[in-house]
């Protein structure tokens, strides 16, 4: 019988504490800060990681969880990562994209047709490719792909089905020039605002809406002041579980390959949950919340967003990634 994601996070949390039972105190302590709610995919993902890890390696390792941004946002964890102050994170693509721009070629609008097409690249080449690039790049370890929905248009004005609704609204996006320009070309006002500020500047008008999958819109109740929620499904976003490379490099290896082990396994975990949470997600904020879903023809959609798409593969140097990713089947 199919869980939903509420459900499998009281599971996965009492398996988290019946495997800490019984084990011998930890030798190394790892922190994972999420900025999602305890209940979102990354939190579950991690807590199943978490799990595997610790009786593994025989409580050797604990990894504990610091949601709902409780060490900073995605910036703020990014820099711990760098500065070893932080172990680990769940990380939008975007987020890299000040000392590894190539990471944005993974937030392009309509980059992805769908799910399958989405996991064929991130597990095949390319993502092998857009891994050693950012470990190269960075003091970061790349542990797995993770997904965080298909991300949607959510406002507080009106309707929104073309492009040509768009105009005069105020749209939040993340600072990473990807994103800014996407909205910029769709005829909106794109305003970068950090995640922990977002419901307050919603509520209070300092921008009309923003964009995210529907497990985030439910858990933040971003439904509240922007109950107007339109399927553009413009990005099948990719999130990074990463750790630091400090932390990594004192690990002995055989607990390097544990973690490895078990961030595959947390990997396919994650993205299974995931998937169900945009479901679920959307027909809860229907039939619970009054949330007024309206489909878009996204034909428009993608025709104002192509010069977006190219430009930032050349800019990037990455045009023939870009091409082999259109081109994965």
């Amino acid at each position: 019988m199919r869980k939903t994601c509420f459900t499998v996070g009281i599971i996965v949390a009492l398996l988290v504490g019946i495997a800490a039972s019984g084990l011998a105190a930890p030798k190394w302590t790892l922190k994972c800060g999420t900025v999602t709610a305890p209940e979102h995919s990354y939190s579950l993902g991690v807590q199943y990681f978490a799990e595997i890890v610790e009786r593994e390696t025989g409580g050797q390792v604990k990894v504990e969880l610091f949601p709902n941004s409780i060490l900073g946002d995605e910036d703020d964890l990014i820099e711990g990562m760098q500065l070893g102050t932080v172990d680990m994170a769940v990380a939008a693509t975007a987020k890299l994209s000040g000392f590894v721009p190539e990471a944005d070629l993974f937030s392009l609008p309509f980059l992805f047709r769908d799910y399958d097409h989405w996991a064929k690249v991130l597990d095949g080449p390319q993502g092998i490719r857009m891994k050693e690039i950012i470990e190269s790049k960075s003091d970061l370890i790349l542990l797995g792909y993770w997904g965080c929905g298909t991300r949607m248009l959510f406002n507080s004005q009106r309707p929104v089905v073309t492009p040509d609704d768009l105009r005069g609204l105020k749209i939040r996006t993340m600072p990473g020039p990807v994103d800014i320009q996407t909205w910029k070309d769709l005829g909106a006002i794109p305003t970068p605002v950090a995640w922990p500020e977002l419901y307050s500047a919603l509520k209070q008008g300092v921008v009309d809406g923003a964009e995210n999958d529907p497990a985030n819109i439910i858990q933040q109740k971003f439904y509240e002041p922007c109950p107007y929620i339109s399927l553009t499904d413009h990005q099948i976003a990719v999130r990074l579980f990463l750790i630091s490379k400090l932390t990594w490099d004192r690990l002995p290896k055989d607990i390097q390959e544990i973690i490895t082990k078990a961030a595959a396994e947390a990997t396919l975990y994650q993205r299974e949950v995931d998937a169900l949470s945009v479901e679920e997600g959307l027909e809860i904020l229907e039939r619970q919340y009054g949330a007024k879903i309206n489909q878009v023809d996204k034909t428009k959609f993608i025709e104002l967003t192509e010069a977006v798409r190219q430009d930032t593969a050349a800019k990037l140097g990455l045009v023939d990634m870009y091409k082999a990713i259109l081109e994965t089947q």
